[in-house]
């Protein structure tokens, strides 16, 4: 239909295409923006079901094209895809001298092989040649195939993959805008949620987790993420990763987080440090602040609290020599060895752990051990002090004045070494007075 009066051209076209015939649509409007979006596309086996309504205007030469296509899919970005029913909204003009692009994607339905969806709209708008992406998504896809999707340089999979295991494909929801370049920090606004029934972050196994997070700047912001342990312990953590400019020299990461009622075999796994028969309840808490760079530990400073209890903490690897100490200078104590709960509040200053208040108790025995641990090198430097009859019964109590001047002469060692094998050396009162 020509329109001289509205000086409008419009036409309506149904029936099959195929991205070859398209695509120099696009090449002939110079319009770059919107060709890895278009691109992304491939393998798609046959033409695709269409209807295209265009219109331009005679005068200015603006340039309208709607298409509603129904691909049997092959991939986008390399993932899998049995369907993408989409809606492409394209919007060309001229102002000034600059040529400015709107294509906005709406997915009505968009399934993996398995059924999963992925719905809402993507939106590139380029207006004086700066480019800014619109969201609006919900996806229930794989997490990684989300991340191939979206391919985003600071998510990428490989480096997004190391920090988060997804064993079941997580719920999402993006909303709000980005820049496409590290110069246009002020446009980036995103709201995001994700629920996940199952995975892990570093290493630590979650159930049911439920993340909050947006991205301002360059900066992520996880303002409320709550979860379950592998068994059943409480997870509340906040969490910041500034990307300083996207400079990874500069990057830092900070964490918040505490853990209620969780389990010694829950933390052993996370640490894959060897805990004995790994049984007994844990609460801890820590805030820590380290480089987003491959030498993070050395970065690594914070502070932290942990208490153990109805563990069976003498069965520790990083006991056995104390244990073996401690049997030489009383006989027969050894079988009365079994260390229930344990406490301490520390500090992490350049991936060095300090410690001035470690305690370690039992029903005969308890342990009281000051010193740091120097993490990148595995490198422990204790000073350890044990002292007969637990100081919180009533029997410890009546006996302790007696017993404290034979602790504190004779039964305090050093412990030096890797964290799981240490050398323990007892401590004579020669070498105590030198």
């Amino acid at each position: 239909q020509l329109d001289l009066v509205e000086q409008w051209f419009r036409s309506e076209i149904h029936g099959l295409a195929t991205q070859r015939q398209i695509r120099p649509l696009l090449e002939a409007l110079d319009v770059p923006c919107a060709f890895p979006y278009f691109d992304g596309f491939t393998d798609v086996p046959q033409p695709v079901p269409s209807r295209g309504r265009f219109e331009a205007n005679l005068v200015n030469g603006d340039f309208f094209m709607n298409l509603d296509l129904k691909p049997v899919m092959g991939k986008y970005n390399g993932v899998e895809m049995s369907r993408a029913d989409g809606v492409l909204d394209f919007c060309y003009y001229v102002r000034g001298t600059n040529g400015n692009v709107r294509l906005k994607i709406d997915l009505p339905v968009a399934l993996d092989p398995e059924g999963a969806r992925l719905g809402g709209s993507l939106t590139v708008d380029m207006t004086n040649e700066v480019v800014r992406l619109d969201y609006d998504i919900a996806s229930h896809l794989a997490f990684r195939d989300i991340l191939r999707i979206a391919d985003v340089d600071f998510l990428s999979p490989d480096t997004t993959l190391d920090m988060i295991r997804c064993d079941t494909k997580p719920v999402l929801t993006v909303k709000g805008r980005t820049g496409t370049t590290e110069d246009d920090l002020e446009a980036n606004d995103l709201q995001c949620t994700a629920q996940l029934a199952k995975g892990a972050f570093y290493g630590m196994e979650l159930r049911d987790a439920t993340v909050e997070f947006n991205l301002r700047r360059d900066v992520l912001d996880f303002p409320k993420v709550t979860a379950r342990g592998k068994t059943g312990g409480q997870i509340d953590a906040r969490a910041r990763l500034d990307f300083a400019g996207f400079d990874e020299t500069r990057a830092m990461a900070h964490i918040e987080m505490d853990y209620r009622e969780g389990s010694l075999e829950e933390l052993a796994d996370t640490l894959a440090f060897d805990l004995g028969e790994r049984r007994g309840r844990v609460d801890a808490n820590y805030s820590v602040d380290f480089p987003m760079t491959t030498n993070s530990v050395r970065g690594l400073n914070g502070t932290g609290s942990l208490k153990v209890t109805d563990g069976m903490l003498a069965q520790m690897k990083l006991f056995a020599g104390l244990t073996k100490l401690v049997a030489e200078k009383v006989p027969g104590v050894a079988f009365l060895v079994n260390q229930s709960q344990a406490s301490a509040d520390f500090t992490i200053e350049n991936g060095v752990f300090k410690s001035d208040n470690v305690r370690i108790e039992g029903g005969f025995i308890s342990i009281k051990a000051a010193g740091t641990y120097d993490i990148a090198d595995d490198n422990l430097d204790f000073t350890v002090r044990v002292q007969f009859l637990k100081s919180d019964t009533m029997m410890g109590q009546i006996l302790h004045p007696i017993t404290w001047p034979f602790t504190k002469l004779l039964l305090e060692f050093k412990a030096k070494g890797p964290l799981d094998d240490p050398d323990w050396e007892y401590v004579s009162v020669i070498d105590r007075i030198l």
